[in-house]
């Protein structure tokens, strides 16, 4: 992907690729890529059209797209650019931790959502210490 000029990701219309998460994309803008893909699944969500890429419907509009990227550097830079803050700022770890650990504690049952249950808190001196390890032994 290092030497690559741009990403192309072409998903199938169906069910499968509606479900498919949009790696492809996400490690094409994190490495600086214009992508091209067409509008399915997280395609549509992940690729700002003319911003950090192309959505094409057909393979007429694909190969277009891909001409002009091949044709225009500077038009490829500004695109990959903006793929790479967007990748930076949307799906980066830190951005998404709380919010799964959120979802985790929800989906456990775990009412209040991040920060509760003991597994949580935090242990500040040793009778405390002492209590958790009895109680989790």
């Amino acid at each position: 992907m290092a030497d690559a000029d741009l990403g192309i990701s072409w998903l199938p219309d169906d069910p499968w690729s509606l479900g498919k998460c949009g790696l492809k994309v996400l490690q094409y803008m994190a490495a600086g890529l214009p992508v091209v893909a067409n509008p399915v699944g997280t395609n549509n969500e992940m690729v700002v059209h003319g911003v950090t890429g192309f959505l094409v419907r057909t393979p007429d509009e694909c190969a277009d797209a891909i001409g002009r990227l091949a044709a225009e550097p500077e038009l490829r830079a500004r695109l990959g650019r903006a793929g790479r803050e967007l990748a930076e700022r949307e799906y980066r770890v830190s951005r998404w931790g709380e919010e799964w650990a959120r979802l985790c504690d929800e989906l456990a049952g775990r009412a209040g959502g991040r920060g509760a249950g003991p597994h949580r808190r935090a242990i500040t001196d040793e009778t405390q210490r002492r209590t958790f390890a009895e109680t989790h032994s």
